[in-house]
């Protein structure tokens, strides 16, 4: 049983982040989450303390990365 992946797009601004898919599109404001840790290329982001979405920044540009990081430490504890 085979999984088709697709390619997430990811949308920095300073008060949300948004995902978008081919099929999908999540938007999240800064403060839906409780904290946020950066570990091995990824940003988790906390909206539980067991509920975490990945953030791959690894595949981000530079620029893009420092302004999530950025806007991460503005909005969210932890880091």
């Amino acid at each position: 049983m085979g999984q088709d992946r697709q390619e997430v797009r990811y949308e920095i601004s300073p008060d949300h982040i948004r995902f978008r898919t081919n099929d999908s599109e999540s938007r999240f404001s800064w403060d839906r989450f409780l904290k946020w840790k950066e570990r091995d290329g990824v940003i988790l982001l906390y909206r539980s303390s067991k509920f975490f979405m990945i953030v791959p920044v690894e595949l981000f540009e530079p620029d893009a990365a420092d302004a999530l990081r950025a806007c991460l430490r503005a909005n969210v504890t932890g880091g």
